[in-house]
């Protein structure tokens, strides 16, 4: 079984390649850890980037599964700074074809969104992705999760027909993030925090 981890930002990763041990590979393309069985690629932010890196994982590396972890931000008030959450749905928030005759956020021959396998240990949520950060003065419904790589990862689990798993952790509201350093401050403990759970999935 080989595992393909997709996270965007170096220091969101760190923690969970000093955990597993994983050693730097010579690549052309990607900033690239792995061991026997455990790819990690730091994509770099956004949807473009989150797709490619997966696509590598998946079709050139040939994973079995793919993962995805990392920040995230959220809307309401249903959950918990730090909380750790699994995705179930993910949506692509800036995708529309309305005009066209499709609902919103449908992407031919995919759906409204794509359906993730989930874990009930944690609270359950969507997640819609997008390459905008968004604020309070965004539209997006209450009480999921937005972020910037999720969709594209699913994407390409959904294409090469294998499992994908998304775990977020809450580490920004969109009521404070304008303007503000809330993201920035919390990463490193939501990176730690994040880690000592998905090392105990991988190993």
């Amino acid at each position: 079984m080989k595992f393909g981890i997709i996270i965007a930002m170096e220091e969101e990763a760190q923690p969970l390649i000093n955990k597993l041990k994983l050693r730097k590979e010579e690549n052309l393309y990607f900033k690239l850890y792995k061991n026997e069985d455990i790819f990690l690629i730091i994509s770099g932010i956004g949807l473009s980037a989150s797709e490619l890196a997966a696509g590598y994982l998946a079709f050139v590396l040939e994973c079995d599964v793919l993962y995805n972890i990392g920040t995230c931000g959220t809307t309401g008030n249903m959950f918990n700074h730090n909380e750790i959450v699994s995705i179930d749905k993910v949506y692509k928030r800036d995708f529309n074809l309305v005009p066209a005759g499709y609902m919103q956020f449908e992407v031919p021959n995919v759906g409204q969104y794509i359906q993730l396998p989930s874990n009930n240990n944690f609270r359950i949520a969507s997640c819609y992705s997008s390459d905008e950060f968004i604020t309070k003065k965004s539209i997006v419904p209450d009480n999921v999760l937005v972020e910037m790589e999720a969709y594209s990862i699913a994407y390409v689990a959904f294409i090469k027909k294998i499992p994908c798993y998304i775990y977020k952790i809450v580490s920004d509201f969109t009521k404070d993030n304008v303007n503000d350093n809330s993201h920035k401050n919390n990463v490193d403990a939501s990176s730690v925090k994040l880690a000592d759970i998905i090392y105990k999935f991988i190993k």
